[in-house]
């Protein structure tokens, strides 16, 4: 079904799968589960047109959610192909590049998880043991301090 999508869709679907898979993947820092997750953005992102929600597809919302951050799911719409994987690292360490610019040293960071969804390890280029990973936890720390 997904790959029904239109490709910018099925662009930003894996983007988003990404993103909340490696927040997932640090749950014990952040404490965003996969049901928290899908609580969070299951009505935000999915609605029917025109209409409130009901509590039913609330529920079938959250649920969806889930459904994509297992990591069975994850495996085959992230790893469709390499191709895939690498433009959404070069995506990310762009961004978070552009944003941070901040030294850490890694004495600073106590979070070293890398994501274990992705059956082929994507070189542990977000954890906090990255370059990035560091920047970007200091760059949280900043932000919470403000």
């Amino acid at each position: 079904m997904i790959r029904k999508l239109p490709k910018a869709n099925q662009t930003l679907l894996r983007l988003l799968i990404f993103l909340l898979s490696h927040i997932r993947d640090h749950e014990a820092s952040n404490r965003m589960s996969t049901e928290a997750l899908g609580i969070v953005w299951g009505a935000n992102l999915i609605q029917r047109p025109g209409t409130a929600p009901s509590p039913t597809d609330s529920k079938l919302a959250c649920r969806i959610v889930e459904c994509l951050l297992d990591p069975q799911m994850i495996t085959n719409v992230l790893l469709e192909s390499p191709a895939v994987v690498n433009e959404l690292r070069r995506l990310f360490e762009t961004k978070w590049d552009s944003l941070i610019n901040t030294n850490v040293t890694s004495d600073e960071v106590s979070l070293t998880r890398s994501p274990p969804c992705i059956q082929q390890p994507l070189q542990d280029s977000y954890s906090t043991n990255s370059d990035l990973g560091r920047k970007f936890v200091v760059y949280l720390k900043n932000r919470s301090s403000d």
